[in-house]
């Protein structure tokens, strides 16, 4: 690309932002939607596993 473009790294960069953070927001969100239409929840403090019995 920057040979291509015949542009900084950074300013290639800065351009790929703005759509990652949108494509990662929209994943989110339709899994939000999704978990939320179906009634799934997520683990209460008592239910999650202790970290260094699973590591």
């Amino acid at each position: 690309m920057i040979e291509y473009l015949g542009l900084p790294l950074t300013t290639i960069l800065t351009a790929a932002l703005v759509p990652a953070f949108m494509h990662f927001f929209g994943v989110i969100v339709q899994v939000h939607l999704e978990a939320r239409r179906l009634g799934l929840r997520g683990l209460s403090a008592s239910e999650l596993p202790n970290a260094w019995k699973v590591l």
